[in-house]
């Protein structure tokens, strides 16, 4: 990275530092306590001076006061850090309005602005840091404060953290990885009469993004003379309206094809391995972007589900740059997958004042921006393959069709290894290496780190992937131990990039994290390395069977366009680019992070499951988990546990303001797992387009779909399924109905899995051509369920009581279509033996 842009990428990440300490033990302002941090010899920083400048004087005030010449980057981030505050502070309504500073008041929720801020409702944070052991950060009503020890407690983290920095050799992104385990959950503004919504990490990453923008912004116009433009009101008015920053959205397309379309043996550790190649390749792609223009991830918004977000400076070279990375990515694309996969990426010049919703339209120019900023990505997905790589595919194609197939991914551009695993059969290099990646993905143990560099790994020659490459020829992606990537530093060998897993704090300062879910549970055979579909499935309760669940943010894109909007004079005031990055983020982390608690079983906070008693590692594994959605596979029963749990939690987590919905989908270990990913899939389209008493969408949809008989399908609120379907009729039949060959205790009713059937028969048959029920049908059936003689009192008004709930549900249609949903999971939960399934899984 540049000195200059390195500096004041630092200055401006570093520059509100101060108020950590300032909140723990009030002295001096929290200018004056960060710069006298950063003197302490302990910190070795290039151009340590300035710096240090750059934080003692971002106020205009002492600004106005430095003396510092005209050039000086201090003037550069006090206006970046004016901007990022008119992004991210916005007042509160009048009648709420208070004045002054609390400083030890908690960051409210994001959340809470959705559909509308509700008047005397708020819900802040606690002082979490992002280290899995505190726990899912859940935000609680607002009637606490923090308090000087957590300001004293993070404060730790943050000296000793940034203390260890090799700041001659490693980036910024060092220190943007250590303020967001430590500042992504405390306010950066505590005056009372703003929403304290913005964290100080976002605040400071944001000013960061901007600072780095205008100074090569302005580099490019031979502007120097930072104190005459930002000092000067009038001066600093027109710059903002200047279109000096340029948004980039990049989105990758045929991504479900890819990860899905495999059939081999270790199906599943090649499923896991490819959803993270994607993501992976996302990161490393918005990386080599931003190296080629000496820039910080700090300008990187957003990363997951296949696409990314930049803020980048309105430049040639920044347009360059993005040009050639199309053009050279793409090229790479066809050259591995042909057509298969595809990246966009689409530009849009903006000014500060539209990202901070500034202006006579307010935060409406935003939402404009970030609509015509789709509309181009949309339409240049629609003109792919255009201009010069267009030409040279067309006209001179790689030869992708020659040879054998790879019988894994059905592609014939690599050439074929024998396969280890499977003795006469054939594997394209890269997707053995991709198994072999997701037999390491889900050992969360191992301190593994993954190292991109120019050549193939030589401690491990065998095991790599290829991945595009922006400035270079060739490219190689490679697992090592944290010992070895240690010894290779120490020793000057320096590798492009290294990533880290989950990993907060690691012995490699230089790795940049990344946020994963990565759970499974550990195989049996430990040197297989990954769980399979087979012994997930033997790990269910009853019926032996695989369940997918897939499920999804319910109306996320209106949420982003109209989410913020609020009632008055302007709608979209709370519409800002920090307020966009912060609600990505918080989604970001709790489907790539704080997913591995949930599945850990560790945040049961479901009131009912198939299995309450659950002891072992749930047998569960995450295939993927990101931006907003998840593809999880496990033991049926614990897949059903899982999804109570997630909705639960995803509920909790946004203050009640979004919602979910999934599908989910019991299978044999063999079925394809495409097809599996297109049912389940089409469950979870389901679930989006119910309707209920209750509300629209958040629902979830069970065992398949039957489109001619609608009536019998297993499709609910989550309110219904819990409370209906389980907590009521299942509990009610779990705990009267005695399905064991042993004597029924007394109070319990003995019965076979015959009853069950008998029943279920019965009740999907019950009603006429007309829809009508049949009572005297009903009476019969029910007339047939005989107390056996001799039977106590306890269990005589068990079989009363049977009688008479069987009557009431299976008189109502709703509640009989609980009550079938219910026996089905009966039956599965207490099944052994393979027999008929009555539509409700896929042989």
């Amino acid at each position: 990275m540049a000195d200059k842009v390195k500096t004041i990428t630092l200055g401006a990440l570093l520059h509100d530092t101060g108020k950590i300490i300032f909140r723990a033990e009030k002295h001096l302002s929290h200018s004056e306590e960060g710069a006298r941090l950063l003197e302490e010899e302990k910190f070795v920083i290039p151009d340590k001076s300035t710096v240090i400048d750059i934080v003692r004087y971002h106020h205009k005030e002492s600004l106005r006061r430095s003396g510092l010449p005209p050039s000086h980057p201090a003037y550069l981030v006090y206006e970046a850090d004016n901007i990022a505050s008119a992004l991210d502070r916005r007042p509160e309504d009048e009648e709420d309005r208070k004045q002054g500073f609390e400083r030890y008041t908690p960051l409210e929720s994001v959340f809470n602005l959705l559909g509308g801020r509700e008047k005397g409702v708020s819900r802040g944070y606690r002082a979490f840091t992002l280290r899995l052991e505190e726990g899912i950060p859940y935000p609680q009503e607002k009637n606490f404060t923090l308090t000087p020890g957590d300001y004293a407690r993070l404060r730790h983290y943050m000296e000793e953290n940034l203390s260890k920095i090799n700041y001659n050799l490693e980036s910024p992104d060092s220190v943007l990885k250590i303020m967001e385990a430590v500042a992504s959950f405390i306010p950066s503004s505590t005056y009372q009469g703003e929403i304290p919504d913005i964290s100080l990490f976002d605040h400071v990453k944001i000013t960061a993004a901007l600072a780095a923008s205008m100074y090569l912004y302005l580099q490019e116009k031979g502007i120097t003379d930072y104190k005459a433009l930002f000092m000067d009101e009038d001066n600093a008015r027109r710059f903002r309206q200047e279109e000096a920053f340029m948004l980039v959205l990049a989105d990758i397309s045929g991504i479900q094809d890819f990860i899905y379309t495999i059939s081999s043996r270790g199906a599943l550790k090649s499923l896991r391995a490819r959803s993270f190649y994607l993501d992976l390749m996302c990161e490393h792609m918005a990386d080599e972007i931003l190296e080629a223009l000496n820039l910080s991830r700090a300008h990187l918004l957003y990363s997951g589900g296949g696409h990314f977000r930049l803020l980048l400076p309105n430049t040639a070279q920044a347009r360059e740059v993005i040009a050639l990375a199309r053009e050279k990515f793409n090229r790479w694309f066809f050259k591995q997958y042909a057509t298969s996969l595809y990246i966009e990426m689409a530009t849009l010049p903006v000014s500060g004042d539209v990202l901070a919703g500034k202006g006579e339209e307010g935060g409406s120019r935003l939402k404009k921006a970030f609509n015509e900023l789709a509309y181009r990505a949309n339409i240049g997905k629609m003109r792919r393959y255009r201009g010069k790589i267009g030409k040279e595919i067309f006209f001179n194609p790689p030869d992708i069709d020659a040879g054998r197939e790879c019988p894994v991914c059905r592609t014939s551009s690599g050439m074929l290894l024998d396969d280890p695993f499977q003795q006469g059969m054939v594997i394209c290099q890269n997707c053995l290496s991709l198994r072999n990646i997701g037999g390491k993905l889900g050992r969360e143990k191992d301190s593994l780190l993954i190292v991109v560099d120019r050549e193939k790994p030589a401690y491990n020659p065998d095991f790599y992937l290829e991945i595009p490459a922006l400035r270079e020829e060739e490219m190689y992606l490679g697992f090592a131990d944290e010992e070895r990537v240690r010894k290779d530093l120490e020793k000057g060998n320096l590798p492009v990039r290294i990533y880290s897993v989950n990993r907060l704090y690691t012995g490699v300062n230089m790795a940049t994290n990344l946020w994963v879910g990565n759970y499974s549970r550990e195989p049996q055979n430990k040197e297989e390395g990954y769980i399979d579909f087979q012994e997930l499935a033997a790990a269910s309760k009853g019926i032996k069977r695989l369940g997918v669940l897939r499920a999804d943010v319910d109306n996320l894109g209106f949420v982003f366009a109209e989410g913020l909007k609020q009632e008055g004079k302007d709608p979209y005031r709370f519409l800002s680019l920090s307020r966009v990055a912060t609600l990505s983020r918080q989604l970001s982390l709790f489907f790539k992070y704080y997913i591995n608690l949930l599945c850990q079983g560790k945040n049961r906070l479901s009131p009912v499951h198939l299995t309450p008693d659950q002891k072992e590692e749930p047998a569960l594994a995450i295939v993927y988990s990101g931006g907003d959605d998840l593809f999880i596979v496990g033991a049926w029963n614990e897949v059903i546990d899982l999804a109570l749990d997630l909705s639960e939690a995803f509920n909790r987590y946004s203050g009640g303001k979004l919602t979910l919905s999934a599908g989910i989908g019991l299978y044999r270990p063999g079925f394809p797992i495409s097809q599996m990913a297109n049912l389940t899939g089409e469950m979870e389209k389901r679930a989006k387009e119910y309707k209920s008493r209750l509300g629209e969408k958040n629902a979830v949809c069970l065992f398949g779909w039957d489109e001619l008989n609608p009536e019998h399908n297993h499709i609910y609120h989550w309110q219904e399924f819990k409370e209906k379907v389980l907590g009521e009729k299942y509990h009610f039949l779990n705990q009267v109905l005695h399905l064991e060959a042993s004597p029924p205790p007394e109070g319990k009713i003995a019965a076979g899995m015959s009853l069950l059937y008998r029943l279920l028969f019965f009740l999907t048959e019950i009603n006429d051509d007309k829809g009508r029920i049949n009572l005297a049908r009903l009476a019969y059936q029910l007339a047939r369920i005989q107390v056996p003689s001799g039977a106590g009192e306890a269990t005589r008004k068990a079989y009363e009581e049977l009688k008479r709930k069987l009557y009431v549900w299976a008189t109502d249609k709703e509640e009989c279509r609980q009550l079938i949903t219910a026996l089905h999971l009966l039956i599965y939960i207490n099944r052994q033996e393979e027999g008929e399934n009555y539509g409700a899984d896929r042989s």
